[in-house]
């Protein structure tokens, strides 16, 4: 039986030397009730450049990364007069790229052999975050979401497995004009 290669970590991580948020639009809409409470939705599509290499061994190395991604979401929160605190639940889709890269040594020769998955998984998305009305149109906004979308075994023709445990964390500050 092959080794078992558990990495443990999330992508994009926002602060990482991998985690950079390239495009992203936001589609929103809240109601707020005479008692502060505010419901509402939000549609986001965006794009990353987020990708790791973690090396192993020798020349052996897992390579993940996440392309484009979007999610829709219900929000539910209240309004403390200009401050909306909020939580987030909803569906998102993410492109989703997992490789292994090894070693194999045949005779003399040193061969470089690469497993490579590419796909679009749906999973589940959680957050939460804060809104500060500035002005009757400025707003400021910070939130965090953390998105799972389950994970991926490979296996080279050795029988040596990596999984990938696929997820974002997300934290995301921004500003926005109301009209």
């Amino acid at each position: 039986m092959g080794r078992r290669l558990l990495p443990k970590w999330c992508l994009p991580s926002c602060g990482g030397a991998g985690g950079r948020l390239r495009r992203r639009r936001l589609w929103r809409y809240n109601y707020q009730f005479a008692n502060r409470f505010v419901i509402g939705g939000e549609f986001d599509w965006g794009k990353s450049s987020s990708s790791r290499d973690e090396h192993l061994f020798g020349d052996s190395a897992l390579l993940s990364g996440f392309g484009a991604f979007g999610s829709a979401r219900l929000r539910a929160g209240y309004a403390f007069d200009r401050l909306l605190a909020f939580g987030a639940v909803g569906v998102g889709v993410a492109s989703i790229s997992n490789g292994y890269r090894y070693t194999v040594q045949k005779g003399c020769d040193t061969l470089q052999q690469t497993v490579w998955d590419e796909q679009v998984k749906a999973g589940l998305i959680a957050g939460g975050g804060v809104e500060y009305a500035f002005t009757k149109h400025f707003v400021g906004r910070g939130e965090y979401l953390y998105a799972n979308y389950g994970s991926t075994t490979l296996s080279s023709r050795d029988r040596t497995r990596a999984e990938f445990r696929n997820e974002m964390h997300l934290v995301r500050v921004g500003a926005s004009y109301r009209f």
